[in-house]
């Protein structure tokens, strides 16, 4: 056998060689089993444990060390009113479930939160209200296990405060 007839030969042995590897890649690819369908959303993850639950709160005590400073005197959970509460009675409202303030008599009830009149705040809750009405992005991000505020999908003149008591499937925002 000549050079130039083993060369030959060794060029043909590796494009034989890289075909069969090649069929060899793709059987194993077709192969893999596909990926699951993601059932459980990050909401979901989220509130497996215990200290995102809503259940675990209102706290009992409040902290009382020496360097304990708290931001305000109220803490609870925002509430989305139905629709037919903000027919009812339209403005960017929402219920909170008061957990601690500086009346004994609030704790445990649920009350009407709003905004203070102010024009400033008038204005800015003006600008910043929005009809709410997903697009399919929206939706299929949501069906992706990512938290999208669907309660709110529809509503008209969504305002900051009905956005954030919205914001989750559950009421569970705490504020």
């Amino acid at each position: 056998m000549t050079r130039s007839d083993r060369h030959h030969l060794l060029k043909n042995l590796m494009w034989v060689g890289l075909l069969c590897l090649s069929l060899v890649t793709t059987q194993l690819v077709s192969m893999r089993p596909a990926p699951a369908e993601t059932s459980v959303s990050n909401y979901d993850l989220a509130q497996a444990a215990t200290f995102n639950q809503v259940t675990t709160y209102p706290l009992t005590l409040l902290p009382s060390a020496p360097s304990y400073r708290p931001l305000g005197d109220w803490l609870g959970r925002l509430i989305l009113p139905s629709a037919a509460d903000y027919a009812a009675d339209p403005g960017d409202w929402a219920w909170m479930e008061v957990w601690h303030a500086p009346e004994a008599s609030l704790l445990g009830q649920t009350v009407k939160v709003t905004w203070r009149e102010s024009l400033t705040l008038e204005r800015y809750v003006a600008e910043v209200t929005r009809d709410v009405q997903f697009t399919e992005k929206a939706e299929k991000f949501g069906a992706g296990g990512n938290i999208v505020p669907t309660r709110l999908n529809g509503r008209q003149a969504v305002g900051p405060l009905q956005s954030l008591a919205g914001a989750r499937p559950q009421d569970d925002v705490t504020v």
